[in-house]
């Protein structure tokens, strides 16, 4: 007994020691737990993770800029950060199995949309904002394959891997959704039937960095108008392994209608239809190819494996093939084949250490041999002269060959090379910073020829290389599928909005038409000051903090870098100091001069703070959260008080919210999968009542507040809405996609609310309710000859109107008198719904009362007169 203790330890032992030898990558191919591949890429990139940071911090164009120090980036720590920023805190209800969290999601995506089909919505009526045209300077979002209809040369759909499926029919001048009525928007590859082309299969999810899980397969039968599910569905029971989640290529047979799916779980196959599907290899592929001779022979391109396949029978058996690939140290392979002969086979290889170039390989003879072509220069790296290190091969790696020279190869990392002698020299013809190579928007997924064009997705949208042309068009016009951390509004301009986009920066626009990126990398938090349009705030990721105050320019200077803070950083203006900031790291850090000089204002130690928020109707009360706890003060940070006992533990909490009307009143979304998503305390956080009812199963990332007591929430999938006295959610979802909603704002003047959402850009409709919820005023009293009073002292008087449903019982006054600074003054009293009454504001002395504004405390609108 002894002995078999000692060999079970033995053995346990083992196991963990080759876990702790594999790469985060690898673990995650394999369905690991979430912290095993959080230990592991920490075990791999820990000591390069401070100087990766400081690198970020210093980027002007979401890329490193000093050569040498890119090397961090390459290797995937951007990807790998953006993944475990969402997943994280949506894994700790159940202890980190990533397999458990799919399931929910397709239990929770049905539920929705069952309660959708069965209830009237709330008054939505969301309309897409923007951007309606790519970003200058910037792209509109990542694209994860570009697939033509067959025999069409003008007709072709974009495969995005969080905002679905879309089509165009002008060779990209316009587009359009087509897989909205799918319940989940990730999209990686699309098949026809050969002998119908409106027959579609279409793989969901995002097959490239797991951004977005996988249900399945997808069938239309009338070109996209409609969609169906097939037998490969997440469902957690089935055919695929319940924690191994990503599909990124679909083949089907141009002979006899069989389909092929691979991914991290094996390759798939089909023989009716997609009604039923047999698992024929268990070992993780990225690509899929016919021979074009042939297509009873079938290729595949292992990863997180040194495996080249080659099937005989359609797919339906596999042998590992190809002589020549290297055996040891690859990552991802992606392969090209060419109708111009059937025989000639190319191999694009990353490795597994930094995910750099392992090398390119020809085959002549059908995959059965291979020739080693080049392994320079680094063709997966950041510069256009290759002399670089490491790269994202794990992430970003296609191959085309020329429609009309099989000699001529174009590749994809995260710049475009061409080479016209099979790969022996190449040379960079597509880079994201110029370099001597023309624009063309980085992170290359896929390469494709649709005519005699040459056709990129990446992370930027779709671009084009006509034949015989040097420069790239990028043909992503309207192609919204940003993904975007946050949004800000003006308070006095409904067509200026400042966004915070991954991969394409922080964007700007002031007439809902034309946009510019205005601060470079992952854009994060933004903001607008609610007092003067000319300030403007962004971010980038680890506490990067940036300010813009010109008048005629919209350049960013960097302000600060908040000290150990979190990949997306919560910062926000106070809502009655216009000049005062926070920001959250590990400490909660304010500034009063619009975040030229910081303080921390915390005594607590929570861990990194992933959001916080300032009462409107009180700034001295301010919450911040962690992942576990939520912190208080009722006195503007002198002291502080841990409110989280009444909140279910072990599920992360993602954001905080007082009540626009009552500072004792705070709303915490979670991400639950267990309804248990919306928890509301009404005394400051002595209690905490669970209000999920209503709500999808699925976490809640956002909230806003109208004062007429309605509550908006953002969820995974949408809005939803909890009107005043309800006790029960509705959705608010009228006219919007089911996709994740990260912010929330409302624009008063016109009562309008607004939505970021990650994956399709940003949305407006009206606020639920057609009455004004805004405390408007109006001016008595305020009369004085023109010029300078000097010497007289005036008390100008407001009186107030309540528009609200319920008796107001306070209010505070922001007011400025002509340009002077702003002022504010609390009134208590007892004002009826429709009733008015004036309000006496301090005397003042010395103004010129050419313009006298009000600015109520709620919404933070500026109404002058």
């Amino acid at each position: 007994m002894k002995i078999n203790r000692i060999l079970v330890f033995l053995l346990i032992l083992l196991m963990e020691q080759g876990v702790k030898a594999q790469s985060w990558l690898d673990l995650r191919e394999q369905g690991a737990n979430y912290y095993q591949i959080r230990d592991a890429f920490n075990r791999q990139y820990g000591s390069k993770m401070k100087t990766f940071k400081k690198d970020l911090a210093k980027e002007a164009n979401g890329k490193p800029k000093k050569q040498g120090k890119s090397e961090q980036q390459m290797e995937g720590m951007v990807q790998f950060m953006r993944w475990s920023q969402w997943v994280e805190p949506r894994v700790q209800e159940f202890n980190g199995d990533l397999g458990v969290m799919a399931q929910n999601v397709s239990r929770a995506l049905a539920e929705q949309k069952r309660s959708l089909e069965l209830q009237n919505r709330a008054g939505a009526t969301w309309s897409l904002v923007g951007p309606l045209s790519t970003p200058s300077s910037g792209g509109n979002g990542r694209v994860n394959a570009v697939r033509a209809l067959p025999g069409s040369t003008t007709t072709f759909f974009a495969c995005t891997p969080t905002g679905g499926l879309w089509k165009t029919t002008t060779s990209g001048t316009s587009w359009a959704p087509i897989s909205d009525a799918i319940s989940v928007l990730g999209a990686t590859d699309i098949g026809f039937d050969p002998t119908n082309s409106n027959i579609m299969y279409l793989i969901t999810g995002d097959g490239e960095a797991a951004d977005a899980y996988s249900t399945g397969v997808y069938k239309s039968l009338d070109g996209g108008a409609t969609w169906a599910t097939t037998g490969v569905l997440w469902t957690g029971t089935g055919n695929l392994t319940t924690t191994r989640t990503t599909l990124s290529k679909i083949l089907v047979n141009p002979t006899d209608g069989s389909i092929i799916v691979g991914g991290s779980a094996g390759i798939y196959r089909s023989t009716n239809g997609g009604t039923s599907w047999t698992r024929t290899s268990t070992l993780s592929v990225r690509d899929l190819e016919f021979n074009t001779a042939n297509p009873s022979i079938v290729y595949a391109g292992g990863y997180s494996a040194n495996v080249f396949l080659r099937s005989t029978d359609g797919g339906a058996t596999w042998a590992t093939a190809g002589s020549g690939l290297p055996t040891t140290g690859t990552q991802r392979i992606s392969l090209a084949v060419t109708p111009l002969d059937a025989n000639y086979i190319y191999a694009l290889v990353s490795n597994n250490t930094n995910y750099g170039f392992k090398g390119l390989y020809l085959s002549t003879d059908g995959g059965t041999t291979f020739v080693l072509k080049t392994t320079t220069p680094n063709i997966l790296g950041w510069n256009a002269t290759g002399n670089d290190s490491g790269g994202q091969g794990w992430y970003d790696l296609s191959i085309i060959v020329d429609p009309s020279v099989k000699t001529t190869i174009y590749t994809g990392g995260v710049n475009i090379w061409k080479s016209t002698n099979s790969g022996a020299t190449l040379t960079c013809i597509g880079h994201w910073s110029g370099l001597g190579a023309p624009y063309e928007h980085a992170d290359v997924h896929d390469l494709t020829f649709i005519g005699t064009t040459l056709y990129a997705g990446n992370d930027g949208g779709v671009f084009s290389l006509a034949s015989g042309a040097t420069t790239w068009s990028d043909k992503s016009s309207n192609l919204s599928i940003a993904e975007i951390y946050g949004l800000g509004l003006s308070t006095s301009n409904d067509t200026m909005i400042i966004s915070g986009h991954q991969d394409n920066g922080t964007n700007l626009t002031t007439n809902l038409k034309a946009w510019s990126q205005v601060n470079g990398g992952d854009g994060m938090l933004c903001f607008i000051d609610r007092t003067n349009n000319n300030n403007k705030f962004s971010s980038l990721y680890y506490g990067s903090l940036y300010r813009s105050t010109s008048t005629t320019t919209t350049s960013f200077s960097s302000i600060y870098t908040v000290d150990s803070a979190g990949w997306v950083t919560p910062w926000m203006q106070d809502p009655v100091s216009a000049t005062t900031l926070y920001a959250g790291g590990t400490k909660l850090v304010k500034s009063t001069n619009l975040g030229t000089a910081w303080s921390v204002i915390s005594n607590f130690s929570i861990g990194t703070i992933v959001e916080l928020d300032v009462a409107a109707s009180n700034n001295q009360n301010i919450a911040v959260v962690s992942a576990s706890k939520v912190m208080k003060t009722t006195n503007g940070g002198t002291t502080w008080t841990n409110i989280t006992t009444g909140l279910p533990a072990g599920v992360s909490i993602l954001t905080v919210r007082f009540d626009v009307l009552d500072a004792n009143k705070i709303y915490v979304g979670l991400a639950s999968y267990a309804g248990q998503s919306v928890y509301m305390s009404s005394n400051g956080g002595t209690t905490w009542t669970n209000i999920s009812t209503g709500l999808p199963s699925v976490p809640v990332n956002c909230f806003a507040f109208q004062t007429n007591g309605d509550v908006y929430c953002g969820t995974d999938l949408g809005v939803n809405i909890l009107t005043s006295g309800a006790t029960t959610w509705t959705a608010f979802t009228n006219g919007m996609p089911g996709v994740p909603v990260r912010d929330l704002e409302i624009y008063y003047p016109k009562n309008l609310i607004r939505a970021a959402t990650f994956g399709r850009g940003i949305w407006s409709s009206p606020l639920n309710s057609a009455t004004p919820s805004i405390i408007d005023a109006g001016i008595a009293g305020v009369i004085a000859p023109s010029g300078t009073i000097s010497t007289s002292s005036v008390t100008p008087s407001i009186t107030l109107k309540n528009f609200g449903t319920s008796t107001l019982t306070s209010a505070t006054i922001f007011y400025k008198i002509d340009s002077g600074t702003e002022s504010a003054s609390a009134w208590t009293g007892s004002l009826a719904p429709s009733a008015t009454i004036t309000v006496a504001l301090p005397s003042v002395t010395g103004y010129t009362p050419i313009i006298f504004c009000l600015m109520t405390k709620v919404p933070l609108n500026e109404n002058c007169f």
